[in-house]
């Protein structure tokens, strides 16, 4: 992870590893000259650029391969590093590839061990919410449908039936405990109505999340904490 979101500006040559660090345009040798990369000893390979390219000190490190892959990796990375220039008394400096400005900053990185992850829906609006820390779980645990509903227990055949307590019309799914039951829709009625909101109130076919993410939008940005 380190490797990949960083790169290095050659100056003098002190720090940057010959063989590991990303400082030629192409990246670090050990990626795209494996063959060559393999013949290096342990002990060699985190030697600077500084001392490697002194009088093609790399070119000693490789040994025990003659295949033609070898050669042909040998001879490209003779090509990518003969006439490197150094810049005496200009230290090498690290760049963070993950922000414009190249400085690290702790957000970009965690963000990158979460790249290509799928947004849950209606995550961001629930830690917005006004409400007590126990209820956000208790609702974090609803998004990721983790309730103990009945349908759940019967699922993992806890119990023989999955009536809804509240109505025993419904298997008593997350969905329709918090919005499609009639118990819990006259419920909110009753809620809405004292604050004006009664035409919130949710069908008898809603998708709790979508109802929810609906209803927050259906109202005034004051009130949106709220819900």
């Amino acid at each position: 992870m380190f490797n990949a979101a960083t790169s290095i500006i050659l100056g003098d040559g002190a720090t940057a590893r010959f063989w590991t660090n990303d400082w030629l345009p192409a990246g670090p040798i050990c990626h795209w000259a494996p063959v060559v990369f393999a013949s290096v000893p342990s002990r060699r390979r985190r030697r600077c650029v500084r001392d490697a390219l002194a009088n093609r000190q790399w070119t000693r490190d490789v040994s025990g391969a003659t295949s033609a892959t070898f050669i042909t990796q040998f001879l490209r990375v003779w090509e990518m590093v003969d006439g490197t220039q150094l810049q005496q008394d200009v230290p090498d400096k690290l760049v963070w590839n993950l922000t414009t400005d190249g400085v690290y900053s702790s957000s970009s990185a965690y963000r990158a061990f979460f790249h290509g992850r799928v947004q849950m829906l209606g995550a961001a609006e629930l830690w917005a919410t006004a409400a007590p820390p126990k209820v956000k779980f208790f609702f974090w645990l609803a998004l990721h449908r983790r309730l103990w509903t009945t349908a759940r227990r019967r699922r993992h055949g806890l119990q023989a039936n999955d009536d809804c307590v509240l109505c025993s019309q419904e298997p008593e799914t997350a969905d329709h405990l918090f919005a499609a039951c009639v118990f819990t829709r006259e419920l909110w009625h009753r809620l809405l109505q004292r604050v004006g909101f009664q035409f919130l109130c949710p069908n008898g076919d809603a998708d709790s999340v979508n109802w929810w993410l609906a209803s927050r939008r259906e109202i005034s940005s004051g009130f949106r904490k709220g819900i």
